[in-house]
C-alpha cells in the first residue's frame, strides 16, 4: 500500500487532539482491510468519517472499525470526510514536527504513517 500526503493540522492552543489526513492507494490485486491505527506518544487514535445528516444539517462523526480498500483503488482522508483522530497527544505538536503512526490490517500487516504537523 502506498501512503501519500500524510499531514495533521496543528490543534488550537491547549488542545492535545489532532486530526490527520492522507491518501491511501492499494497497489495489490487483493482488497486490504484496515481495522485500526496506533500512534506513538498518544493516548488513543481512531479512523473517523464525518457526515452531514440530510434531515437536520448537523455534522456527525462515525468511528470506522473497518475500512476496505479495493484492489488498485484510492481512499482520500481529507477535511470534511474521512480522517484520523489522534487523542491525548503527549509529544511536541509544533509545525513541521512528526507524529508516527501505524495502520493495522486484518491480516496483521502494519503500514507506517508519518503525519507532518501543518
Amino acid at each position: 500500500m502506498k501512503i501519500e500526503n500524510a499531514y495533521a493540522k496543528k490543534p488550537l492552543e491547549g488542545s492535545n487532539e489532532v486530526a490527520g489526513y492522507m491518501s491511501l492507494t492499494n497497489l495489490t490485486d487483493e482488497s486490504i482491510s484496515i481495522n485500526g491505527i496506533f500512534c506513538i506518544g498518544s493516548k488513543d487514535s481512531y479512523l473517523h468519517d464525518q457526515r452531514i445528516n440530510p434531515e437536520n444539517g448537523m455534522i456527525y462523526m462515525n468511528k470506522l472499525n473497518n475500512l476496505i480498500i479495493n484492489p488498485r483503488d484510492n481512499v482520500h482522508f481529507k477535511p470534511g470526510g474521512k480522517h484520523v483522530m489522534i487523542m491525548g497527544v503527549n509529544v511536541d505538536i509544533e509545525i513541521k514536527k512528526v507524529i508516527s503512526c501505524f495502520l493495522s490490517s486484518k491480516k496483521g500487516k502494519e503500514f507506517p504513517v508519518s503525519y507532518v504537523i501543518r
